[in-house]
């Protein structure tokens, strides 16, 4: 990798956490209710939220074993777009997660 590319991706890492604290932010704002979705233990968008923030903060101090959760949480048609996330945000997160945590 070229040093350009590793400021990006530096630079990219270091955002991550920001840009999941916007997403539970925005389900915060859209209200807390019910939804259907393959978690066996989120049932609301609160929870969805406070996951997503617990995650975020655990990125931020370098912490990365919920890299996996997150990337299938926010990749299309999955958690993310179940709780009614809005679809920009969702792959503006997404994209960033999928350089990081995409399962090999």
């Amino acid at each position: 990798m070229m040093k350009g590319q590793t400021q990006d991706a530096a630079e990219a890492r270091r955002g991550l956490p920001e840009a999941l604290r916007r997403a539970a932010a925005h389900l915060r704002e859209k209200g807390d209710f019910h939804f259907l979705n393959d978690e066996p233990d989120l049932f609301t968008t609160d929870e969805l939220a406070a996951r997503i923030e617990q995650s975020a903060d655990r990125l931020a101090m370098g912490d990365e074993s919920m890299g996996k959760w997150l990337w299938i949480a926010f990749a299309p048609t999955c958690t993310w777009d179940d709780a009614g996330g809005d679809s920009r945000l969702g792959q503006e997160v997404f994209e960033l997660l999928d350089r990081f945590f995409r399962p090999a």
